[in-house]
């Protein structure tokens, strides 16, 4: 039986979004809107016995709509319940948490954001995922939905949503409890065990961006500065891809004034 995806009804844009890019990708998946969801904006899961069990249930927003719900209260109620339904005793649902929409490199530097982005990440364990734009929130659903599908095959599910999709687990929120404020940044772009090859090298955001300045006045591409990275295993290496990532994030940050 193939997953199911399902989206609250409001989201019209989405559920087109995700209508085309699973006929695109020719991937059999259940993509329904359903009045049914009281909680989250997308469903994510797999039938048995012809009931609906949900593995993931995810907020979607944009900054402006997550700015909004934190002052009129809706964050918190929400938040509320996802943390409910994933310590439901009768159905527990593996894994909550949001995805937030429209994020650029300038606006993971926002104070306020990083907050809530740190909140969502450390305070309640829950999963964030950072998108630009609807096809970002289309794939990564996409890649949620496909990995169910892997694992209802194997005819198993790991115990913790973050270990299904490259997020932390409660081991690793352990292990960077009262870790640096700088790998803490590190990790909202980078996967943990990748966060800490880079924070193991340069023990601070100024340092980083010293780094960058340095190459920049060399005339080097400072985009390929941590491209090579590894850990001491060789693993853990850090690419082309999640170097960008992380200089998309914070070249311009407001953590350093390296350059003045």
């Amino acid at each position: 039986m193939p997953p199911f995806v399902q989206i609250c009804p409001k989201e019209k844009q989405l559920i087109q979004a995700l209508s085309q890019l699973f006929k695109q990708r020719n991937i059999t998946c259940l993509l329904q809107h359903s009045d049914q969801i009281t909680n989250g904006d997308v469903h994510i899961g797999e039938i048995k016995n012809t009931q609906k069990q949900t593995h993931f249930c995810l907020e979607r927003k944009t900054i402006s709509d997550l700015r909004a719900s934190i002052v009129d209260g809706r964050y918190k109620q929400q938040t509320s319940r996802l943390d409910a339904l994933r310590k439901s005793d009768s159905s527990p649902v593996l894994g909550v948490g949001y995805i937030v929409e429209q994020v650029d490199k300038t606006k993971c530097q926002e104070t306020d954001l990083e907050q809530i982005f740190f909140s969502i990440r450390y305070k309640h364990l829950m999963i964030l995922k950072l998108t630009k734009n609807m096809e970002e929130t289309c794939q990564f659903i996409l890649s949620l939905a496909m990995k169910v599908s892997s694992y209802i095959s194997h005819h198993s599910l790991p115990e913790e949503a973050s270990s299904l999709i490259g997020l932390p687990t409660k081991k690793d929120h352990k292990e960077i409890k009262n870790a640096s404020i700088f790998l803490k940044q590190l990790n909202l772009v980078l996967p943990l065990q990748k966060a800490i090859v880079v924070a193991s090298q340069y023990k601070s955001m100024r340092d980083l961006q010293s780094a960058w300045y340095a190459h920049e006045e060399k005339n080097q591409d400072p985009r390929l500065l941590l491209v090579g990275m590894k850990d001491k295993s060789g693993k853990n290496g850090i690419g082309r891809t999640l170097s960008d990532k992380v200089y998309d994030a914070f070249y311009m940050s407001r953590f350093t004034s390296a350059k003045t």
